[in-house]
């Protein structure tokens, strides 16, 4: 996982796009931020500057139960209106497409911040964002994810949201612990939809069962960190419970050390009043018992070194083991979301082959529907030449029949006037 402190750098020369102000913080700053003491910070000293106006949380809103819906609003808006956090979250991820896909993630962000206005309710508005985004805007999703894991990894980018939300200074604890809020139950909403959604495919299926193992994964690293923070509190409150232990022994010791010295010197005194020689058995026994009060004391005092160095290297081995957790855990993530968007483009290229298919048997069809009325029309002139051809022929036979019945008839005439003529002569 890239640290703050890599990408502090990284950006030195950059203009960081946050609004102008007293509170904007150089980037450069940020290298020097380790240990700071930030006002409004979990375990700071300063107090964090009084909000002005009739507002608990710093911003300025008409209903006060709207505070919380509008704090998370103004969050995605500086994630998804900077090209600069787009491109930051993109390098801690390890997703380079994001900033392609800059007006999808901004089109989600509006949806998003309608249904938070509209519903008010926390739960509800976590699981309408996951409805509108659960089938096209992974992307957008993911980098709200990252986005709180970053803040709550490192609270070095607090200046910045307070820098964004000016002219009203915020408290950092808020931020933080809305955030955690928020993780939990995205955590939750992912668990809850990778189990009651039904697949619509083998591909979708493989998809929300790799959802599944990452939720658990997430599940089983979070205990893990919770163990280590269970046996790091065991250790120091046996520590605290050792020192106290060690502070009333030695107290014990100075007190038995006075009443030693008391004793001698009043021995001391009694001896030279009445004149006695000294009890120099008894002060060398004194004097034993308190160089092996000393022995002891020293050897407490070694001992005590050793359980701090031994509660050191072993608080080193905890924080070493968390960052492995957390590199897993996004090493795992990038893995899951890898094949995912592998499943995606396979589904994709399926799709794709479907509407051609469709396509062709489209055009097929209509090309079927044309031969089939070209053939009509052929057949339908077939009958019409048919028709023609036997009127034709009815008017032939009719016009053979009037041309031998007009070459019989003078012929006819002429025997008639031949007879007459013989009558006559």
């Amino acid at each position: 996982m890239v640290s703050i402190r890599s990408i502090a750098s990284r950006y030195a020369d950059s203009d960081w796009p946050v609004p102008p102000g007293p509170d904007v913080i150089p980037a450069m700053a940020l290298v020097q931020l380790r240990g700071a003491d930030i006002p409004g910070a979990p375990g700071s000293t300063k107090r964090a500057p009084a909000p002005s106006g009739p507002h608990t949380t710093g911003l300025v809103v008409e209903d006060a139960s709207k505070t919380e819906t509008t704090w998370i609003v103004k969050i995605f808006d500086f994630l998804l209106t900077s090209t600069y956090n787009l491109s930051h979250f993109g390098v801690v991820a390890g997703e380079d497409a994001l900033r392609e896909k800059v007006a999808t993630c901004h089109g989600s962000s509006l949806l998003f911040g309608q249904a938070l206005l509209r519903h008010l309710d926390l739960e509800k508005t976590m699981s309408t964002m996951h409805v509108i985004t659960l089938s096209t805007q992974k992307t957008f999703r993911r980098s709200l994810c990252t986005l709180t894991r970053m803040l709550l990894a490192d609270q070095h980018l607090m200046p910045q949201f307070r820098a964004y939300f000016r002219p009203r200074t915020v408290a950092m604890g808020d931020l933080v612990e809305l955030l955690a809020i928020f993780r939990e139950m995205t955590i939750a909403n992912l668990k809850r939809i990778a189990l009651a959604e039904p697949p619509q495919s083998t591909l979708l299926e493989q998809a929300v069962t790799k959802e599944h193992k990452e939720t658990i994964m997430a599940k089983h690293l979070q205990e893990k960190l919770d163990k280590h923070r269970v046996s790091n509190a065991d250790v120091l409150d046996s520590k605290k419970k050792y020192m106290e232990s060690l502070m009333r022994q030695i107290a014990t010791v100075k007190a038995r050390r006075d009443e030693i010295r008391a004793s001698i010197a009043s021995r001391d005194h009694q001896c030279h009043v009445v004149g006695a020689t000294p009890f120099e058995s008894q002060r060398e026994t004194l004097a034993a018992q308190v160089a092996t009060t000393k022995a002891k004391f020293a050897e407490m005092k070694e001992a005590n070194r050793n359980l701090e160095d031994k509660l050191h290297r072993r608080k080193v081995a905890g924080e070493a083991e968390v960052q492995k957790c957390i590199a897993e855990y996004d090493a795992a993530m990038t893995k899951v979301y890898d094949e995912i968007n592998v499943l995606r483009a396979d589904l994709d290229d399926k799709r794709e082959r479907c509407r051609f298919l469709t396509a062709f048997f489209q055009d097929l069809d209509e090309r079927r529907a044309a031969k089939a009325e070209q053939e009509r029309l052929e057949a339908l002139r077939v009958k019409t030449l048919e028709r023609n051809l036997r009127i034709w022929a009815c008017a032939a036979l009719l016009l053979q029949r009037a041309l031998a019945k007009s070459m019989r008839a003078p012929s006819k005439k002429k025997g008639k006037g031949g007879a007459k003529k013989k009558k006559k002569n």
